[in-house]
């Protein structure tokens, strides 16, 4: 992304290989800028007004907001499952997700291949349209390698939820008086390996700016280690949108982070100083959140 102050207000262009959003209040300006890329680079696609096509993501904007949707996408993942998805699901995922069966059987090729193609297409999706998919696609990403008949009928439980709501929309706006709250929970010793899951979220207005759910890379021996853990993991996306959002301009009136463990909470306050017998052995690293917190004045967190 790249930023410059024409005839008083900001151009920004951002890109992506070869596709470009181009955008300042001035309509004049865009074209003259889209005139000066066409004579370097030759004729471009344009696409201009509240309604675009982007990487397979559609956007409309109105009423200040974004409407981002994706439907193209999930037709094509029910299309490729290759089995009938005749039924709706309530929820993307039933409530034995993480359990792993080891007796369940194996995948034959065929399946198995279908299988990684539809989550891969399913993990462009939940990171751009669809957060609402992302625990379930989280824990499936981690069978690819060794996908059973199990993972199968989860993956198919998910297609039945998504069937269900194929028109359902993303809508994030920003703000004008912005505010940056950050809510980060974990889950203890969820998965069949007793590693916990951290989940996330951003909101800077309406809707989810950016929200992220993953299994932890290390084994934890406490729910407190746990919330400690998943802050340390969620945390840098939030620092990093907020150096982002002041560079295009924006200027953040307050930041609020979230924590519901009343152990954690003291841990990300006073560090070591709140660590007893069972927490002394947590490694220093994930204590940094600590220092972030008690820089209030350098654009942090109040």
């Amino acid at each position: 992304m790249a930023n410059k102050i024409v005839e008083g207000s900001q151009l920004t262009i951002c890109w992506y290989v070869d596709d470009l959003k181009i955008s300042h209040k001035d309509e004049r300006v865009v074209t003259k800028m889209i005139d000066v890329i066409e004579r370097k680079f030759g004729k471009m696609n344009v696409s201009r007004g509240k309604e675009h096509t982007y990487l397979g993501i559609n956007f409309v904007i109105k009423n200040k907001k974004v409407e981002i949707l994706m439907k193209s996408y999930l037709q094509e993942c029910i299309d490729a499952y290759g089995e009938a998805i005749n039924t709706n699901a309530a929820t993307p995922a039933n409530k034995d997700l993480f359990v792993f069966n080891e007796e369940s059987e194996v995948l034959d090729d065929r399946r198995a291949k279908i299988y990684v193609h539809i989550v891969q297409k399913l993990l462009h999706v939940c990171k751009r349209a669809r957060l609402d998919l992302q625990v379930g696609i989280g824990y499936l990403c981690t069978r690819v390698k060794d996908p059973r008949l199990q993972d199968w009928v989860k993956l198919r439980r998910m297609l039945q939820y998504i069937r269900g709501t194929m028109d359902l929309k993303r809508i994030v706006s920003l703000e004008m008086s912005l505010g940056m709250d950050i809510y980060i929970d974990a889950s203890h010793a969820t998965h069949n390996d007793m590693r916990g899951q951290t989940g996330g979220c951003i909101m800077m207005g309406d809707g989810i700016m950016h929200g992220r759910s993953n299994k932890q890379k290390l084994n934890t021996k406490s729910s407190t280690e746990t919330e400690l853990v998943g802050n340390s993991d969620y945390l840098p996306f939030a620092v990093w949108l907020l150096f982002f959002y002041e560079q295009q301009g924006y200027k953040i009136q307050s930041r609020k982070l979230h924590q519901d463990n009343e152990s954690t909470i003291k841990m990300l306050k006073n560090g070591r100083a709140s660590c007893g017998s069972r927490s002394r052995h947590i490694n220093i690293r994930y204590f940094w959140v600590v220092d972030r917190i008690k820089q209030k004045n350098h654009g942090f967190f109040g």
